[in-house]
């Protein structure tokens, strides 16, 4: 099992798969470009990427015409999201690493009891400590395997949270870059998500003013004009 799991953090924790090279790029590119921002145009890139950056970057783009600190906040919950999602699997290797050497221990102490309940069972004559020096060789057995187990689960795991920490900082310092662009949108852009993807929309015109909104009141006191008869 923890074989199993430091090959699949292996192949999952690659840089390329948290935060590609081609989505580094489009980040960059956002926040070097000359002229105004556009949000749709990162959207549309990083969605071409299934991994660890593009939702993020998904999660500050819905966060668009807002004050500063709601994207930051929206910054620091994906991270914080894809962060328990990547430490899923490397807490299987934490927690063997701490229960192995227990399940080791306890075969060793089971194995001693049966060891010393022969010997109380042999004859007058027998070489007891022969006997004895036997059983408790095979118990310590099983401290040695769980041992065995317990240390590169240790190690493996410290390397991946090292490799997992490591990644997030770099997406942070990458994504803090955009905050200038942000700004700049503030209370002028808004952007919704939809089932196609996002769509422009003006902060003015999210929210119509109310005086140009016109309401006809008809009183039920007034009735209507008569009926005109012709002659």
């Amino acid at each position: 099992l923890v074989v199993a799991v430091a090959f699949e953090r292996l192949f999952a924790l690659r840089s390329g798969k948290l935060f590609p090279r081609g989505l580094r790029r489009e980040v960059r590119r956002a926040c070097e470009e000359v002229g105004p921002f556009q949000p749709h145009t990162l959207f549309e890139a990083a969605d071409r990427y299934h991994c660890a950056g593009s939702r993020i970057v998904h999660e500050m783009l819905r966060k668009v015409g807002r004050p500063i600190p709601e994207v930051e906040a929206a910054l620091a919950e994906g991270s914080q999201r894809e962060a328990d999602r990547l430490y899923g699997n490397v807490r299987w290797l934490t927690l063997a690493a701490a229960v192995t050497p227990l399940i080791g221990l306890l075969g060793t102490v089971w194995g001693m009891i049966i060891a010393f309940h022969d010997t109380t069972q042999l004859g007058a004559g027998s070489n007891k400590a022969e006997y004895l020096a036997e059983g408790i060789y095979v118990a310590l057995v099983t401290t040695l395997g769980g041992l065995a187990v317990a240390i590169p689960a240790a190690i493996i795991a410290h390397f991946f949270e090292g490799r997992i920490t490591k990644m997030l900082a770099l997406i942070d310092t990458e994504l803090r870059r955009l905050m200038p662009r942000f700004e700049s949108q503030e209370g002028r852009t808004r952007f919704d998500l939809n089932e196609r993807g996002m769509f422009r929309r003006d902060a003015a015109a999210a929210s119509p003013p109310a005086d140009s909104v016109r309401r006809t009141v008809i009183s039920p006191d007034i009735a209507p004009p008569p009926p005109v008869r012709h002659k």
